[in-house]
């Protein structure tokens, strides 16, 4: 863009150094100099006219911003006022050289590469986004797509928390174009990237019926499938008109929302303890998480007091750095005279390090007493919790307050106590009398793990659709230890 000089500051632009038409930006009187482009005015022109910044010989091309935009239908004097007069359209040979400083994208290796929430489109591609598109194929369809997605307000949008709005996409073509010329192609290409824009979830299109720029012919031309589920179309024409439209408008994105809004099942983040964190928190659908294996064994009041710090000990020392290792027993009071001794030797002889309640610390004096964060710690090394209770409840409650949902086990000879534990527990896997070390797919017949999750959410083996739901796996055994 050239700046004119001060006795002609603002007066005229040349947009491009290629042009040879300068744009007014006022009324130019006859006479008027403009210095910078050596032009005296011999005829006034308006403000926004093209005028020659050359002499233009007849059948030369004009260019406005580098561009050929039609050609000298005779001469043309430096200064001289274009028009429709001594301007001619015609068909030419076009050189855009569009791309021509493409370069490819050097993408960074997979391992190194960053991870964002998303949504993954049924194409394979990934939006940020997750919105309804209402678009128009002419300006006579405008009003109604606007009214449709004004529908959808704020308000009637709050009990779908996966969608981010219902929006308009309108223009002021679409009718008395050519078909075949760019024009037309150019509102095909921009229609259709709206449509498959990977921020978009569904679309819908309205048409008037009888315009240019037909339904058929953006399919067409876009290669869209007519048959896709996500995207829907509307004829004014063929419903009645513009008050019929709106509202089977608004009738189809209703469904749509439903439908969308219940097309994500599950997420299954992969990277750092932050981002599993943040997923799970503020993910509304189930997470696939593998953030902490949180796992307790209760240990009741009518268990065998050996098999239960066998179970025990395997529980926590077979693997400490597992999801499956016990983190936090739970000893019922009237057996702990007797069992807590024995546990406390049995880990000490395998050098793992007690945190327990003060009820715990009682029984030796080297045990570290229990923070509040301790009940809610991964440790995955050789140290264990430990928490005296005072009822079947207390453990319930315990557990409900500070488990991962990922596996807990009780041991007791009371099958009634055994069974109502397995019912009120609501993790991925309920043992009874057997170490949590055997949460794993491979132990239950499954397959190789997958190390997706942790929580209750959890695929044990292999994934397919029946691995995508909730289990709870009831497991019973009778002192066994896994080796």
């Amino acid at each position: 863009m050239n700046k004119l000089q001060s006795d002609n500051l603002l007066s005229a632009l040349c947009l491009h150094n290629n042009d040879n038409i300068l744009i007014t930006l006022k009324n130019l009187n006859f006479g008027m100099v403009l210095s910078e482009y050596g032009i005296t005015m011999d005829a006034p022109a308006l403000s926004g006219q093209k005028i020659a910044r050359f002499d233009i010989q007849k059948d030369d091309p004009i260019i406005k911003y580098g561009t050929v935009i039609g050609f000298a239908d005779s001469n043309i004097k430096k200064g001289q006022v274009l028009t429709n007069k001594n301007v001619l359209f015609k068909e030419f040979n076009r050189e855009h050289n569009y791309c021509s400083k493409y370069k490819p994208t050097n993408y960074i290796e997979n391992n190194l590469q960053k991870r964002f929430m998303g949504y993954k489109r049924h194409d394979g591609r990934v939006g940020t986004r997750n919105y309804i598109a209402i678009v128009s194929t002419v300006n006579c369809s405008a009003t109604v797509v606007h009214e449709i997605a004004s529908y959808f307000t704020s308000e009637k949008l709050k009990d779908y928390k996966n969608i981010d709005g219902v929006a308009a996409f309108s223009h002021s073509t679409g009718c008395g174009m050519e078909l075949s010329g760019e024009p037309m192609n150019l509102l095909y290409r921009t229609l259709g990237g709206y449509i498959k824009h990977p921020n978009i979830a569904a679309t819908l299109v309205v048409g008037l019926g009888c315009e240019r720029c037909q339904v058929g012919g953006l399919f067409q031309n876009q290669k869209l499938d007519q048959d896709d589920p996500f995207v829907e179309t509307l004829i004014m024409q063929e419903n009645g008109g513009t008050s019929s439209t709106i509202k089977a408008g608004i009738e189809i994105v209703k469904k749509m929302l439903h439908g969308i809004n219940q097309s994500i099942d599950v997420i299954v983040p992969r990277g750092g303890k932050s981002l599993v964190a943040m997923v799970q928190e503020e993910a509304r659908v189930p997470v696939f998480a593998h953030l902490e294996g949180i796992c307790h064994i209760f240990v009741d009041k009518v268990a065998l007091v050996d098999k239960s710090v066998d179970v025990c000990l395997n529980a926590k020392m077979r693997r400490p750095g597992i999801c499956g290792a016990v983190e936090t027993i739970l000893v019922h009071k009237e057996i702990a005279d007797e069992f807590m001794p024995q546990l406390i030797n049995a880990l000490k002889a395998q050098a793992c390090e007690i945190r327990g309640c003060n009820k715990t610390q009682k029984f030796n004096q080297n045990i570290v007493e229990a923070l509040d964060e301790d009940w809610a710690k991964e440790y995955l090394l050789p140290i264990v919790s430990i928490k005296i209770v005072s009822s079947f409840n207390e453990a319930i409650e315990h557990i409900d307050s500070y488990s991962s949902g990922h596996t807990e086990s009780i041991l007791t000879e009371d099958l009634n106590r055994a069974s109502k534990f397995q019912k009120e527990i609501d993790s991925a896997i309920v043992m009874h009398n057997t170490s949590t070390q055997f949460a794993d797919g491979g132990e239950f017949g499954l397959g190789g793990e997958i190390g997706i999750a942790t929580g209750k959410f959890h695929a044990r083996g292999p994934v397919g659709v029946d691995q995508l739901t909730s289990f709870k796996y009831l497991v019973n055994g009778n002192g066994q230890i896994r080796i």
